[in-house]
């Protein structure tokens, strides 16, 4: 898996969430776009982009600069934005390269309305 990160062929590996947030209705679509997924982190996350410098960056670039999904306004929601390009760019026909940390081999993102997890400190507590 994270091995997987240099054989991604000009993509970038993206951080996967449990959650389709910040806008819960898009989760068909974003289902519809990365389908057969046999986990529970299945919706792209914007903090974490992984991949060779000039990947990570064309992504970024498009990102703030692309009119396509809608532009990016500085007070935007970044995660919106990457959905919403996503989407967008496999609706016009041009599904942009990228890759979802499936097995959170990379990123583990957290952050949910309510734990929904646990840990242990190195103490064992």
């Amino acid at each position: 898996a994270a091995s997987g990160v240099l054989q991604l062929a000009g993509g970038v590996l993206v951080a996967a969430d449990r959650l389709c947030c910040p806008e819960h209705k898009l989760s068909p679509k974003m289902e519809r776009l990365f389908p057969n997924l046999e986990t529970p982190w299945r919706y792209p996350n914007s903090g974490g982009f992984a991949g060779t410098a000039e990947a990570v960056r064309g992504l970024i670039q498009s990102l703030v600069r692309s009119a396509v999904g809608g532009v990016f306004d500085a007070k935007g929601d970044d995660q919106l934005r990457l959905q919403t390009f996503l989407l967008a760019r496999a609706e016009a026909g041009n599904r942009y390269p990228v890759r979802l940390d499936t097995d959170c081999a990379v990123f583990q993102c957290m952050g949910e309305q309510h734990q929904g997890w646990r840990f242990e400190t190195f103490s064992g507590e």
